[in-house]
């Protein structure tokens, strides 16, 4: 299998990714934008769960916004089989979601267009993922709202992204004033092969207070 590349700022355009024991097919489509393609917060955060997977075994039920490729998705649907998985985007990205979810042929995954603008119920989650989706200040408020429309107070809500400081800082001022608090995983809980003193992908716990 392709060796994963250092974290960087670059889309890494391979088609197989190793997390964990389980390789992880994907298409990418860099017509559709940059959701179509894979870049490390989607690494990190897998691999974060691989590590980390004892702890999630009571989980039932993922949903991932913004989904993009599939790959963070996908990868927890192969870590955690007693869960289900439900990967979610808008609709430019449905397709490439639909095909790479046949390619992995994971019976616990299923996908399902959501609308950050419009979110609607998609029903209780135990968890909830989000790798690189916060970056549009336009969007910070709708994303806000999907958050809340799919997390609870004992939802677990990891969010991963590149470290972008106006913006970042902008985000977490929003998600303050509707008492939502935020923290910084320590490198500890990391794959160590993600932890690079200088990468600007972080990775975030978020709960509601």
């Amino acid at each position: 299998d392709a060796a994963i590349p250092p974290m960087s700022l670059i889309p890494i355009f391979l088609n197989e990714f190793q997390v964990a024991e389980f390789t992880v097919q994907i298409d990418q489509e860099g017509k559709i934008g940059i959701g179509g393609m894979v870049w490390d917060a989607a690494i990190l955060l897998s691999k974060f769960i691989a590590k980390n997977r004892e702890s999630f075994k009571s989980v039932k039920r993922v949903v991932e916004l913004g989904s993009g490729t599939g790959l963070c998705g996908l990868a927890v649907a192969y870590l955690l089989p007693q869960a289900e998985v439900v990967l979610t985007d808008n609709q430019p990205h449905i397709p490439l979601l639909k095909r790479n979810a046949e390619l992995n042929g994971l019976p616990n995954v299923r996908v399902e267009e959501l609308d950050w603008f419009h979110p609607r119920n998609l029903g209780d989650f135990d968890m909830v993922i989000g790798s690189d989706i916060v970056y549009e200040p336009q969007l910070f408020e709708p994303l806000l709202d999907s958050l809340e429309a799919v997390a609870g107070p004992q939802t677990l809500v990891y969010l991963c992204n590149e470290l972008r400081m106006s913006r970042d800082l902008n985000f977490y001022k929003a998600a303050h004033k509707r008492n939502w608090t935020m923290t910084i995983l320590p490198d500890s809980l990391l794959d160590p092969e993600c932890v690079n003193p200088e990468s600007p992908v972080m990775l975030y716990k978020k709960s509601l207070s």
